[in-house]
């Protein structure tokens, strides 16, 4: 795609310089010929509708650029109220994986805080009637339970 761009706009410059040329040669040859003799004013004057045709043609050639730009914001309007919508779709979803994020870093810390739970407790020993009182360390969610134990027998008595 590149390779022929690159030709259409060589044929573009080369033809606008061939055409440029013809044009000097020909006003250079018009000004010689015509030099001395009294019609070179009448010979101006017939060239006036042709100035008066391309007038005409590079305001069309305006008003036609006009609309063609007119036309090329409506697809930039469409495209730029697409990409708002995809960027509203794309807001909701960074908000959704950032509080999953941090619900799951909380989590995270949560489990690692439980974990890290030391509880040292008195157990009563009974050996061949001694009774023997040792501390035991009980650590992270075997906490909880014994706790919860502790509870449930002081509510029972």
């Amino acid at each position: 795609m590149s390779k022929a761009k690159n030709e259409n706009d060589n044929s573009i410059i080369i033809g606008s310089i061939i055409i440029t040329i013809l044009i000097i040669g020909l006003w250079v040859a018009t000004y010689f010929i015509l030099k001395d003799k009294p019609e070179r004013g009448t010979l101006g004057d017939m060239f006036g509708i042709t100035n008066a045709l391309f007038s005409g043609l590079a305001l069309g050639g305006i008003i036609f650029t006009i609309l063609l730009q007119k036309k090329e914001l409506g697809y930039q309007r469409d495209e730029l109220s697409e990409t708002r919508k995809e960027f509203v779709i794309q807001n909701k979803t960074l908000k959704t994986q950032r509080f999953e994020n941090t619900f799951f870093n909380l989590l995270s810390i949560h489990n690692s805080i439980v974990s890290s739970i030391d509880f040292e407790t008195k157990k009563r020993l009974q050996i061949k009637g001694l009774i023997q009182w040792n501390t035991v360390t009980i650590t992270g969610r075997d906490v909880f339970q014994e706790k919860y134990d502790r509870n449930l027998s002081l509510i029972h008595i």
